[in-house]
């Protein structure tokens, strides 16, 4: 639901979800069990959508035969083998990233976009660029995002606290690592809720305060558009596999801190307007994938959450160009391609925190 503001609607759904049923029949399994890779397959919907309408044109030339066959056998295709790439996703950031699905979607709208637009016609495409223009500040927007975001996550916490969960419940849940994970397997369904309220309203505190620390007032306004209403209800999507606001902290802080850190670098290095501060549009939703990557926190400490965060914020606006906007799991994408690199380093040079307390216990 989170994607109704990026483009994603009923129509460019479709085809994929077909591909899935059709892997679930050929392979005479249940279509039921394969519900999260047919909700997961629409993070290509935009490029469905250029297939069915524009498609190898540039301009928009609406239904036609051509489109419909294309962006069918596309989808039917991406659907079919998506299953197989889930499965094998966490293979590549090792649990690392929350975002799996970004992996298999991310790479095949690189694949797609050169087999289609470089080798096919020869030339590029616009992709989404950089979300540094987009502000559209409307205080009454704002105003009712933040009403209907704190209303809808303190009940959840007065829910939470209806079924039995404690604070000490609670507590348990914000020492976890984050890593493999299901909060409502291991700690009841009582606390999950209470996770999706107390990190909820984190969420909408952090973006109230990046607009104020950018500008004030009017510039928290403009942070509020219909793309980061929807990036909310996104970031909240890993409620269950292992973030909540004790890992997830040290990935806002390492967004603070580079964004500050490149703001003057590049002010000594004689820009006028640094762009990519934190109340920028495509900041604050890489932002909110960046959380993928809290269990780097959970798992080592708050300063290595902190630092893959800060490597995220310096891809998150780049990465488009490789998928050219395909993938709406930008942001997933760039926490895969981080731990990829930043992972192995972990692994190989530095101890996890239960590491380091067993070698403390021993001395």
């Amino acid at each position: 639901m989170g994607f109704g503001a990026w483009g994603m609607n009923p129509l460019n759904m479709i085809p994929t979800i077909l591909g899935v049923c059709l892997f679930a029949l050929v392979k005479k399994e249940k279509a039921g069990a394969h519900v999260n890779a047919m909700m997961f397959s629409t993070g290509i919907a935009p490029l469905l959508s250029e297939l069915l309408f524009r498609y190898p044109g540039t301009e928009v030339v609406g239904f036609n035969l051509l489109g419909i066959l294309l962006a069918l056998l596309v989808g039917l295709i991406i659907g079919f083998f998506l299953p197989a790439g889930l499965g094998h996703a966490p293979n590549i950031h090792k649990g690392y990233n929350h975002y799996s699905a970004a992996v298999p979607i991310g790479f095949t709208a690189f694949f797609l976009r050169v087999v289609l637009y470089k080798v096919l016609l020869g030339k590029g495409i616009e992709t989404m660029g950089e979300l540094t223009s987009f502000t559209m500040a409307d205080a009454n927007f704002a105003l009712g995002c933040n009403i209907f975001c704190i209303a809808l996550f303190a009940l959840c916490i007065v829910f939470a606290l209806l079924l039995g969960c404690t604070p000490k419940d609670y507590l348990k849940v914000l020492k976890e690592p984050g890593k493999g994970v299901s909060i409502a397997e291991k700690y009841g369904n009582a606390a999950f809720l209470m996770n999706v309220g107390v990190y909820g309203l984190m969420i909408v505190a952090y973006f109230n305060l990046a607009g104020l620390l950018d500008g004030g007032a009017a510039r928290m306004s403009s942070v509020w558009t219909g793309m980061t209403f929807g990036i909310v209800f996104c970031m909240l999507c890993t409620c269950n596999s292992g973030s909540h606001p004790g890992n997830v902290w040290p990935i806002m802080l390492g967004y603070v801190v580079f964004s500050y850190l490149f703001g003057w670098l590049s002010g000594l290095l004689g820009v006028e307007k640094y762009g990519l501060t934190i109340a920028n549009q495509g900041i604050l939703i890489g932002l909110c994938y960046a959380n993928g990557l809290s269990p780097i926190a959970g798992k080592y400490g708050w300063a290595y959450g902190a630092l893959a965060a800060g490597l995220h914020y310096l891809l998150v606006t780049a990465v488009p160009d490789m998928h050219g906007g395909f993938c709406l799991y930008n942001g997933g994408f760039t926490a895969a391609l981080i731990c990829l690199v930043f992972v192995p380093q972990l692994e190989k040079f530095c101890k996890t925190k239960e590491e380091r307390a067993l070698a403390k216990q021993t001395k």
